[in-house]
């Protein structure tokens, strides 16, 4: 099955190709006949472009701490997890340790509201958003438990907002 899935990773579209040479990879979003590429990238595009539904706050301090947050998030929690998935006998547990101390950082940032941007959906949520699946997944998958079942955790809160 892995390689199976290896080649069907590698076979991608020439369409795909064409609209995002550098990484290859999804996702692109198409507007106008030009493609934007990368998921944060296509978030601050959406924003600018239909600025009656702002994804990021107003203020220049709030806008610049979602974008913060945005890139912890790309940069430490999704690699934090993926470390703890990809690791072995002794150092798997240091590195659940880890990946549960990165999400005890990014879920102190909701605490209180009911969207990371208050009351309102915003980007940040959108950034999130998509992990709580990942996140389940890969705890299945990985054998390994980085969310504390024994509490509320980020995964269910934002499974309760966003259904």
């Amino acid at each position: 099955m892995g390689e199976k899935l290896r080649r069907k990773l590698v076979n991608k579209s020439p369409l795909l190709l064409k609209l995002n040479p550098i990484y290859k990879k999804v996702p692109v979003l198409v507007h106008n006949q030009v493609a934007i590429v990368e998921s944060l990238v296509i978030l601050e595009y959406i924003d600018e472009k239909w600025k009656n539904n702002p994804l990021l706050p107003q203020d220049p301090y709030e806008r610049s701490s979602a974008r913060f947050w945005a890139k912890f998030v790309d940069d430490k929690v999704i690699m934090g997890v993926w470390e703890a998935y990809m690791a072995v006998e002794e150092e798997k547990e240091k590195a659940i340790e880890s990946a549960k101390e990165l999400l005890d950082i990014i879920e102190k940032q909701i605490e209180g509201k009911r969207f990371f941007n208050g009351e309102k959906i915003g980007f940040l949520d959108l950034v999130m958003g998509w992990m709580t699946l990942w996140l389940s997944a890969m705890e299945e998958v990985g054998g390994m438990e980085v969310l504390d079942s024994r509490e509320v955790s980020f995964n269910q809160e934002m499974d309760t907002k966003l259904h």
